[in-house]
């Protein structure tokens, strides 16, 4: 799995995909923003739901398994209007309708997932395939994280040269260690530090 982003997928109730901003951006400084991080968790649902909707494709580029005779055959299949042929994980549009951001107490984190614990076990079912066959939609690719850095890699400042980005619960974990002193940073740069307010 790439080191850009790990899911939680062990409780049913509670799916979620992570996405590690400075995995995602080497090299540059990662602001604790939350516009920021709202616009790319957004993009991030929109490639899941452009691919699964429209390209029928789990994150790993297979094709989703077609749907079982059973399910064709039955009452809700017909009412939605769905075709045979397109396997899109979209019955009522709800789950991957209600996938959102979720909130993340790190800065340097963006979670994905839902609030509507109905459609997370739906997720999850899909995922893990224990109610079914597996139609894994819920990650990205090689293709859709280099997609996600071209379009946002402009709005992130570059590090200094030879540095690493670091993170703002990096840095506050360094004053708190002893390793950033009151002559790096000025008063009001700690203090937005444990109040989450730096920029």
């Amino acid at each position: 799995m790439a080191k850009e982003w790990t899911r939680n997928i062990s409780d049913q109730t509670s799916v979620e995909l992570e996405v590690n901003l400075p995995e995602l951006f080497p090299g540059q400084q990662v602001p604790d923003s939350p516009e920021l991080r709202e616009a790319i968790g957004q993009e991030v649902i929109d490639i899941i739901r452009e691919r699964t909707q429209d390209k029928e494709k789990s994150w790993t580029g297979r094709n989703f398994r077609d749907y079982s005779t059973e399910y064709v055959d039955s009452i809700d299949f017909k009412a939605y209007n769905k075709s045979k042929d397109e396997p899109n994980l979209t019955q009522s549009g709800d789950m991957l309708g209600l996938m959102t951001t979720l909130d993340s107490k790190d800065p340097g984190t963006i979670k994905i997932g839902w609030t509507d614990t109905l459609q997370s076990e739906k997720a999850h079912g899909h995922i893990t395939g224990h109610v079914g066959v597996v139609r894994d939609f819920f990650g990205l690719n090689n293709d859709e994280i280099k997609r996600i850095k071209e379009k946002f890699k402009d709005e992130l400042p570059s590090a200094p040269e030879g540095e690493r980005a670091v993170t703002p619960q990096e840095r506050s974990q360094g004053f708190l260690e002893g390793k950033v002193s009151i002559g790096q940073s000025s008063v009001s740069q700690i203090i937005d530090l444990f109040f989450g307010e730096e920029s």
